[in-house]
């Protein structure tokens, strides 16, 4: 299923691109996708920390993701479990 990989380039590169740093928490049932997509930014030389992949469930991660100071915006894709 390559969907989520659509998901992820259509966040990350507006964000890399606007020269914004970002976290990414992808689905916790796909995200194989994410981690190959973190190792092919790693492996083209993406400074460290400005790309940043969190896993772990949508409402766990997402309740301290925006509750965090240093957060200034998030955009959520999926159900509205999701947010």
């Amino acid at each position: 299923w390559n969907w989520p990989l659509n998901q992820i380039t259509c966040k990350v590169a507006p964000a890399i691109a606007a020269g914004c740093t970002m976290v990414l928490k992808p689905s916790e049932i796909s995200p194989l996708n994410a981690m190959i997509f973190t190792e092919v930014l790693h492996e083209a030389g993406v400074p460290p920390g400005v790309f940043n992949l969190v896993n772990g469930d949508g409402p766990s991660v997402g309740a301290h993701l925006s509750g965090h100071p240093d957060v200034d915006m998030m955009s959520f894709t999926g159900s509205t479990r999701a947010g």
